[in-house]
């Protein structure tokens, strides 16, 4: 009987421990997932800082160019977020990452990458993106693309 009763504190001591590691490596992981978190935050809200100081300075064109730097890493990380590595399958994305890399896509053909550091390019890893549906669209984005294309057919026309 003792010897039963000595086993079982054994594994409940095991268990305790077990149960208690677990409990602390998660609490630990989960702090520093929300130290991370905070991090890109904080970058973030750097970056929406400076760039609307710029356009309440007036300073829009330096403004536009800040913006715009992020935008071909950001297609790039979308692409591998998405598993699809360098070649994106848009049947295999989520509806929200096919849709950001479509209007990616969309800005990116009226106004090209003047420093474009991803590699492939941006264009490469937006060619089997497919474009846009812009008679189903009416938002503020839209409008500018639907805009930006009918200078560009006014151009070319020229």
């Amino acid at each position: 009987m003792k010897q039963m009763l000595r086993a079982l504190g054994y594994l409940a001591v095991l268990i305790i421990g077990f149960a208690g590691g677990t409990i602390f490596a998660y609490v630990r992981s989960y702090s520093a997932l929300w130290g991370q978190v905070g991090e890109n935050n904080a970058e973030e809200l750097m970056f929406h800082l400076v760039t609307l100081s710029k356009l309440r300075l007036g300073r829009i064109d330096e403004a536009i160019k800040y913006i715009e730097v992020p935008i071909d890493g950001q297609v790039l990380m979308i692409a591998n977020g998405q598993n699809a590595g360098l070649h994106p399958n848009p049947e295999k994305m989520t509806a929200t990452s096919l849709k950001a890399l479509q209007m990616a896509k969309a800005y990116r053909a009226l106004y090209p990458s003047t420093t474009d550091a991803s590699n492939p390019p941006a264009a490469e890893i937006l060619a089997p993106i497919p474009n846009i549906e812009l008679g189903k669209c009416d938002s503020t984005f839209c409008q500018l693309i639907k805009a930006g294309a009918k200078t560009a057919d006014a151009d070319s026309k020229k």
